[in-house]
């Protein structure tokens, strides 16, 4: 198990950053602005033309990258130990 942490740690993180980011069955299965997903509820913010509200899509596209970036800070020791502990010979 101890070989196969890093390798979990980057599996876990690609399947987490693709299921927050599903945008296709989620435009296409949920109907009503109060249960949308982020990323469709960014999509309606763009669909506005040129009457987008720019600073509320940046800050709500930046709230939004932040579990990303925290899952990412978790995992992080164990993704660089993946990477680097084939590359020494010990």
């Amino acid at each position: 198990m101890p070989l196969a942490r890093p390798m979990l740690a980057v599996i876990f993180m690609i399947s987490f950053v693709g299921i927050f980011g599903e945008f296709i069955l989620a435009s296409f299965l949920l109907n009503g602005a109060e249960r949308f997903t982020l990323p469709v509820g960014l999509n309606v913010f763009l669909q506005e033309g040129y009457n987008a509200k720019w600073g509320v899509l940046a800050a709500t596209a930046l709230v939004g990258a932040a579990p990303i970036v925290a899952v990412f800070l978790i995992a992080q020791r164990h993704i660089i130990a993946g990477l680097t502990g084939g590359s020494i010979k010990g």
